[in-house]
């Protein structure tokens, strides 16, 4: 099943002064169950990836970090964000972290920041409740649009985006229709590989730190009832198959995972360890 994206949109520059039209085309294609039977991951044994987290501060982000600690096919990982986080500095697998303390209004100042990356994962987000309508939509549009061009600038090749079930830039509600301009935006951006994940709700062990009234509920009712995870995923697993599919061959470049799609694939990595083909370099390739 493909979602396909063709038209145009106009844009105008931050004076207002002039604007410009954009001509897109792309198809975002959902991960069926299927195609998750035989899965096949690869691998350049000869290159270790280098990655940064945006969000490594909230429950994705901070999963994220532990699994991509214990990856050894990882060089290097950058925590960029607003706020240093804390690691381990006794733990050897930590070595490779490093963060980078950005000012997201500030954003244009930071080319250099996002440059030279293989991956990118990106979870920002934040709550109506917390920013209100308006915070809501610079955090969750503005700051992931403009860190995700920035990292396309860069030669980042593979983005990962947290997204929501139920986006749709033509919806009502403000949550999902952010989500949907997001994900149609980054799609323009062209990237080599994309892949959005669609979760309905994150289960989150210990809650998470920012209050989310509804959503603790939901988890409250949801994790006992919903046992085969149709309508939930459970953080640490979302996190280790954001991982995985920096490995996975796909059909599409760009693609979309919903609940039953990410917790087939993180089951099938509990049930059996992730085993890679290994594939050879090409010396005449460039590397992004």
């Amino acid at each position: 099943m493909f979602i396909e994206y063709k038209g145009t949109r106009s844009t105008t520059s931050k004076s207002g002064d002039s604007a410009s039209t954009i001509v897109y085309t792309g198809k975002l294609a959902h991960v069926s169950l299927e195609q998750l039977d035989n899965v096949v991951y690869t691998q350049n044994m000869d290159k270790k990836l280098k990655a940064f987290i945006l969000g490594a501060t909230g429950a994705v982000g901070k999963e994220l970090v532990k699994v991509l600690a214990a990856d050894g096919r990882f060089e290097k990982v950058t925590l960029i964000g607003r706020r240093e986080v804390t690691l381990n500095a006794e733990d050897p697998s930590y070595s490779k972290f490093e963060n980078q303390l950005i000012d997201f209004e500030k954003l244009d100042e930071y080319k250099e920041t996002f440059k030279g990356y293989d991956v990118g994962f990106s979870s920002l987000g934040t709550t109506r409740k917390k920013s209100g309508a308006e915070g809501f939509y610079k955090v969750d549009h503005d700051y992931v649009v403009q860190t995700a061009k920035l990292a396309k600038e860069g030669g980042c090749a593979h983005f990962h985006l947290v997204s929501s079930a139920g986006a749709n830039k033509n919806a009502y509600f403000l949550y999902p229709k952010t989500k949907g301009e997001v994900e149609e935006e980054l799609t323009e951006m062209n990237f080599s590989k994309l892949t959005i994940y669609r979760p309905a709700v994150l289960l989150v062990d210990g809650g998470r730190e920012e209050s989310r009234v509804g959503e603790a509920i939901l988890q409250s009712v949801l994790k006992p009832l919903d046992r085969l995870r149709w309508f939930s995923v459970d953080v640490p697993l979302l996190a280790r198959v954001m991982v995985s599919n920096c490995f996975r061959e796909t059909p599409s470049r760009f693609e979309i995972m919903d609940n039953a799609a990410m917790n087939k694939l993180g089951k099938q990595q509990i049930n059996g360890p992730m085993t890679a083909t290994p594939q050879a370099s090409n010396p005449d390739s460039t590397a992004q």
